[in-house]
């Protein structure tokens, strides 16, 4: 159960997941062989027949065709090619499960981001403390760090931490779900929700739509705004996706509208949408795949289902088993400059496999035809076989060569 043993498991699942280019490429060598041996066999035997000239002649040109077209080139240059493309891929903290995910990576459109562990670290923490009486902000935190000490929310430690060590009050009472009341010097304080504040007559005129707030008896004194902290690499990330060409950048969460307008505006993603249901943001990643090829990034075990649904799914880290038994492709580091990194290994891969096959193809067809008409000697048909294989596979290569 260990992460190398997964990692292992990844690993051999990518050997057997052949792209469709392979696919292509091995029963078309098989067709292609048999089809090349008859022609050989026709050409040594039929022109003799019809008096074109001796049976010699036309044996060493048979010879000269078969060794030319032999199909070892395409068998070993273009598994060769996604291999590397896996092998490099990894290199940048990217493990592709199989080459047919190469293809659909190198032609991705959209890229769909989970918000939470995803494009945000999930450590909640003090983004802004505003004062709505006399008291200064620093007394607003520190009366709200000492409401909260006694509290196991992941607000409260976010409050409690941004002060340090906080005292404790003379007593605490926790409402469940809404806050804390406190009473701190004798005097009681409300610290939460709005509908805490609004259960005790409280007004929040002045105030934000959501937040934590803290009040007297009698009137509201200030609040505090708390919010996930973004990947510091996840803007970075971004901007290489957009220079890549990444059509849109999407963000889901089941946060509320503005927690997600924050981090949507901090990192420059393309449109964000907000309070989903993990049914929700599958719907929501059906409606982004119609506009093109999509790859969605997640790491929860809610993501699972989104994951299954996009082109390619990529999970985060090696945290949830069904994230990453689920997705395409796994990033074992947990950066997302990963990603970027593996759709520039995927499209280099792409076109050098493209530029093999053509390559190949134009070289056997040109020696073949020379072979045939009396004008190529073996050397060619011997450059034609082992000179394009040789020079097919150090092409290959250079995906492995970093950018």
């Amino acid at each position: 159960d260990s992460a190398a043993s997964k990692i292992a498991d990844l690993v051999r699942e990518a050997t057997q997941e052949k792209s469709q280019t392979e696919r292509f490429i091995t029963p078309f060598s098989r067709w292609y062989t048999q089809s090349v041996v008859i022609l050989a066999a026709l050409l040594a035997a039929l022109p003799p027949l019809f008096g074109a000239g001796d049976f010699g002649i036309w044996l060493k040109r048979a010879l000269i065709f078969l060794v030319a077209s032999c199909p070892c080139a395409l068998v070993i240059s273009i598994p060769l090619t996604f291999y590397s493309v896996i092998g490099s891929a990894s290199k940048k903290g990217a493990l592709i499960k199989g080459s047919r995910h190469v293809e659909t990576l190198a032609k991705i459109r959209n890229v769909v981001f989970d918000k939470t562990g995803t494009l945000t670290t999930g450590n909640l923490s003090v983004q802004e403390v505003r004062s709505l009486s006399a008291l200064p902000e620093e007394e607003i935190l520190r009366l709200a760090a000492v409401c909260e000490n006694a509290s196991a929310h992941p607000i409260a430690k976010a409050v409690t931490a941004k002060f340090g060590n906080p005292p404790s009050p003379d007593s605490s009472e926790e409402i469940s779900g809404k806050g804390v009341r406190a009473i701190i010097r004798g005097k009681t304080y409300l610290c939460g929700s709005a509908r805490l504040l609004k259960e005790e007559g409280i007004s929040l005129d002045g105030a934000p739509e959501s937040g934590l707030y803290l009040a007297d008896e009698t009137a509201l004194l200030g609040y505090i705004q708390v919010g996930d902290t973004v990947k510091p690499e996840a803007k970075e990330a971004l901007q290489e996706l957009k220079a890549l060409g990444v059509a849109r950048t999407i963000m889901l969460t089941g946060d509320r509208a503005q927690a997600a307008e924050t981090v949507r505006t901090q990192l420059g993603v393309d449109e964000a949408r907000s309070n989903l249901l993990p049914q929700d943001k599958v719907t929501a990643l059906r409606t982004v795949r119609e506009t093109g090829l999509t790859a969605f990034v997640g790491d929860g075990i809610n993501d699972g289902p989104v994951l299954a649904a996009a082109d390619i799914g990529i999970a985060m880290g090696m945290g949830s088993d069904l994230a990453t038994q689920t997705a395409d492709i796994v990033l074992p580091g947990n950066r997302l400059t990963s990603i970027p990194a593996a759709i520039r290994a995927c499209r280099k891969g792409m076109r050098i496999a493209s530029q093999n096959i053509t390559f190949i193809l134009i070289i056997k067809a040109a020696v073949l035809i020379l072979g045939a008409l009396g004008y190529a000697p073996m050397w060619a048909a011997v450059f034609a076989d082992v000179g394009t294989a040789l020079l097919a596979v150090l092409n290959a290569m250079r995906v492995t060569r970093t950018d």
